[in-house]
């Protein structure tokens, strides 16, 4: 759920030890003849004195010290975290193409579990099955398979991170809490912390919409009322019992130019953290696939294409493919994409086609988007007109072709729509053409 995408580093192992039982102590024999038992007698053992060991010396409950302990416990000591999250949300959106409004009303609510075995560096999410081994994530994708997935693009691990707060798990662990006393919680008594969120802190909240900045795309308008974090400290062992965030009302507007506008409301918001068996969680790692792995798999809908086994295949839709790279960069297959009836036979039908898709991006981004150029691809049986693009604050690249025999409803020929979204520092016209090379139809 975090979205701050820092990535956690799991810490170093901490070894627990328990004390050993002293040994009785030797009986050296002397050379006197051992006396002969008496039948009534009875042989009492020596009692060895058991020495605790000082790491297992129970520490005084002081609140001032326990909190920074129960953070500490986190990245040296198994465990097992449920996050729970409760709340109501309303999402009123305005079209202006229609000037219709609709309004959608939701009960926020969602569970997560995650085990963490320190011993192995190793994180299991049980409702999803995803591992983490590290710091790399292994993601189940639609194939079965669990495969490497970018940490930063997934974002927090089994940590309290608070993803809507845009807090991750380093910076709360060195917030400032006032302490404001003791609670019985569950049966259990505890010490209690909070913390108010600042103005600044405030302020740089991620929220619906930040990813609008430009005037030309729009504005955005936001408030939050009463965010606040509550630690609650278990005062016999001092392990973290729970971190809650309530936000009593979370408000976005989005006003996007000639295109309409969205507001959402999330009200009475609780995201909870529990922690629980402590020192006693234990998985067996189930089986992955390497990021080294150097194996490929197919895949086949209206179209069979050859992919990387690392990569992982999700599928949105029935309409709609998405290949993700261990790296974060991402590609789309739109299986269902307007045909506006062109055929893709010729370098001229790529030149024709592209103005329509231009209009489209400056209807979003006005002129702030432009092509920068395009080429013709000839393939097996069918041809593709891939499209480059440049401007806001990224370039974007996208491939259309046609099926050789197929024609939509309104019998103009079918087209798909293949879009590159590319991880920092990797070039969106190279990425993923070893799979986009590949594909071919089965029914020709």
């Amino acid at each position: 759920m975090n979205k701050s995408g820092r990535p956690w580093i799991l810490a170093g192992i901490a070894v627990l030890l328990l004390a050993a039982a002293c040994s009785p102590p030797s009986i050296v024999p002397t050379p006197s003849p051992v006396p002969t038992r008496s039948p009534t007698a009875s042989a009492v053992p020596a009692t060895p004195t058991l020495t605790p060991s000082p790491t297992n010396t129970p520490l005084p409950p002081d609140p001032d010290l326990a909190l920074e302990r129960a953070w500490a416990a986190l990245s040296s000591r198994t465990y097992q975290q449920e996050s729970v999250l409760n709340g109501t949300k309303k999402t009123t959106t305005y079209y202006a193409y229609n000037g219709k409004t609709k309004t959608e009303q939701n009960v926020l609510s969602d569970i997560n579990t995650c085990q963490v075995d320190i011993a192995n560096h190793a994180v299991l999410f049980l409702e999803s099955e995803d591992l983490q081994l590290g710091e790399r994530l292994y993601v189940l994708d639609d194939t079965g398979l669990l495969k490497p997935k970018s940490v930063e693009a997934w974002g927090s691990l089994c940590v309290p991170s608070v993803a809507v707060l845009g807090i991750p798990f380093a910076d709360l662990r060195t917030s400032q809490f006032a302490y404001t006393g003791e609670e019985t919680v569950k049966g259990e008594l505890v010490f209690a912390y909070e913390m108010l969120l600042t103005e600044e802190q405030i302020a740089l909240l991620p929220f619906e919409g930040e990813e609008v900045q430009s005037p030309v795309e729009g504005s955005v308008e936001r408030s939050v009322e009463n965010p606040r974090i509550v630690v609650t400290v278990r005062k016999n062992d001092q392990t973290l019992h729970s971190v809650i965030v309530y936000i009593d009302e979370l408000r976005s507007k989005v006003d996007l130019r000639n295109i309409g506008w969205s507001e959402a409301i999330t009200s009475h918001y609780r995201l909870t953290f529990s922690f629980s068996d402590w020192d006693s969680t234990q998985f067996e790692i189930p089986e992955y696939v390497d990021e080294k792995n150097t194996e490929t798999q197919a895949f086949t809908s209206d179209f069979t294409f050859i992919y990387p086994k690392v990569d992982s295949i999700e599928l949105d839709d029935e309409f709609t493919v998405t290949l993700y790279s261990p790296s974060g960069s991402s590609l789309v297959f739109d299986l269902d994409f307007p045909g506006w009836g062109v055929f893709f036979k010729e370098e001229k039908d790529c030149r024709s086609f592209y103005p329509r898709r231009v209009g489209d991006f400056q209807n979003i981004y006005g002129g702030t988007v432009w092509l920068d150029h395009y080429e013709f691809i000839p393939m097996d049986g069918f041809g593709l007109c891939k499209l480059i693009f440049n401007g806001a604050e990224r370039i974007r690249v996208e491939y259309f072709f046609n099926h050789p025999t197929r024609v939509d409803h309104s019998r103009r020929p079918l087209m798909y729509r293949i879009s590159v979204t590319q991880a920092e520092g990797e070039d969106p016209e190279i990425i993923f053409w070893d799979v986009i090379e590949t594909i071919y139809f089965t029914d020709l």
